[in-house]
């Protein structure tokens, strides 16, 4: 697969993987990683168990080719010591007595020259082989297994996968001290009280914000890490930082400046952290920077944007109240329109019936006539009216003149072309009464005659219902 086809995930999953696995072989990282789906742990575990199978084969293969050695020599001994004795003893016996003292001296000479040799080869064999971790034995986190042996005081060892001590190292751009404890190495418990335990430890590490993360060799993770630092004598400290590969243009690797291996003085540890951080700092100050300065333009387009998108929205919510304005204002136009047009309705059909009624009235009688009754209006405008009725009038017909005396402002500008609808009901708005003493006359079909307030004649009193709409 060409790197150019890769995401940025995948690139991102490459780099991690050749970072933790300190490998330049971007090729078969490619294969590995391809064949676990670029999961960076999967990946990770995978190629330490194959390092753990070849190790071990190796040291097997190593102890047979010893033992076949060591086999063959011997047999080879006893096949000479067989050969030898027959033809000796064949030619002359005698002689072969004689000789036995020199045979036996020569052969305790060869096993004693032998010796180193056997020895050497059983020390390479078995002495720097590095144990196997047990895959049954549980891990405990090494700061547990730490303060239950060596106390409380510590530097603050990270929790996680060295893979996840070495991204946060990366992503903070801060240095990480690695770890790792051996039990069969002499000088560990010297190492943990002197060094680790150290407050001139812990300080140096809070002030200049180093990160630490350790693991103990017997333990699957911790044996790995081991293999992959490449770390020969122990205690073992890993100063590992963000650092720029020789020949390389990209944004730099995780990769290990320092290694202290055995036991040092807490002056001389210090010393080379420092040394190494008083190195590689300025690269580190320089990716800051450009973070830094990426981060500031980030929030810059970011501030930006929404500037932006606040003044868009202060935009739409203009627009919107407006719109809703215009919308108010024409459903308030179009409501006082329909209003308009119903009172005009409304008053036309009162024209109209007013109009009829009118039409409808009994002729005024003469002043000569008999039986009749002169009645005076005072109109709710103090107009007075004086009208004559006749004696078979009703208080109704009293209450139909005085309705046709009421007149519209738009009287005038209505075309009276239109009958009134059937179920038109007219609302009488006012009341007709007797000052002294105050009677309000209901309208009925009661005769004037028959009623004595109102005859022969009498004065009325006009009062709307509604001032407002008289």
């Amino acid at each position: 697969m060409d790197l150019d086809q890769l995401n940025d995930s995948q690139k991102e999953a490459l780099e991690q993987y050749m970072t933790i696995m300190e490998t330049e072989d971007m090729e078969a990282a490619l294969i590995k990683l391809t064949s676990h789906d670029f999961d960076v742990q999967a990946t990770i575990q995978s190629s330490f168990e194959e390092t753990n199978t070849e190790s071990t084969s190796e040291s097997r293969n190593v102890s047979s080719v010893g033992s076949s050695s060591t086999s063959n020599v011997r047999s080879s001994s006893s096949n000479t010591r067989t050969n030898i004795n027959p033809n000796r003893a064949n030619n002359n016996t005698f002689w072969s007595y004689l000789t036995i003292p020199v045979y036996l001296i020569s052969r305790v000479l060869l096993n004693i020259l032998y010796l180193p040799l056997y020895l050497y080869k059983s020390f390479k064999t078995i002495g720097y082989t590095q144990p196997q971790p047990d895959p049954n034995q549980p891990a405990v986190p090494y700061k547990d297994r730490f303060e239950e042996e060596f106390g409380e005081v510590h530097p603050e060892f990270l929790r996680g996968t060295y893979a996840q001590a070495l991204e946060k190292a990366k992503n903070e751009l801060k240095f990480l001290v690695v770890v790792l404890h051996s039990d069969s190495a002499r000088d560990t418990v010297r190492f943990c009280t002197e060094i680790l335990a150290s407050p001139f430890l812990l300080d140096f590490f809070r002030e200049n914000n180093i990160l630490c993360w350790a693991g103990d060799i017997k333990y699957t993770e911790g044996y790995q890490v081991s293999n992959t630092l490449q770390a020969r004598n122990y205690p073992f400290m890993g100063v590992i930082c963000l650092q720029k590969r020789p020949n390389q243009s990209d944004s730099g690797k995780m990769l290990v400046v320092d290694r202290i291996e055995g036991f040092h003085d807490i002056e001389t540890v210090i010393q080379k952290i420092t040394h190494q951080m008083e190195r590689c700092q300025p690269y580190l100050e320089q990716i800051k920077a450009d973070r830094f300065e990426r981060e500031s333009s980030r929030s810059i387009r970011e501030e930006q944007d929404r500037a932006y998108l606040e003044s868009l929205r202060q935009d739409q919510e203009k627009e919107r109240k407006a719109r809703q304005e215009k919308e108010r204002v024409e459903r308030e136009n179009h409501e006082q329109q329909l209003a308009a047009l119903e009172a005009l309705e409304i008053t036309k059909r009162r024209i109209i019936y007013r109009k009829q009624l009118k039409d409808s009235l009994p002729p005024e009688p003469a002043a000569t006539e008999k039986n009749i009754a002169k009645i005076q209006f005072r109109l709710p405008d103090n107009n007075r009216v004086v009208r004559r009725f006749s004696a078979n009038d009703t208080i109704q017909t009293l209450y139909n003149y005085v309705e046709t005396l009421q007149t519209e402002p738009e009287e005038d500008q209505i075309e009276l072309n239109s009958e009134l609808p059937s179920n038109y009901v007219h609302e009488t708005k006012f009341v007709i009464v007797s000052p002294f003493p105050r009677v309000q006359y209901e309208p009925s079909e009661t005769t004037l005659e028959s009623c004595k307030g109102l005859w022969p004649s009498t004065s009325l009193v006009v009062e709307p219902v509604d001032p407002v709409d008289l």
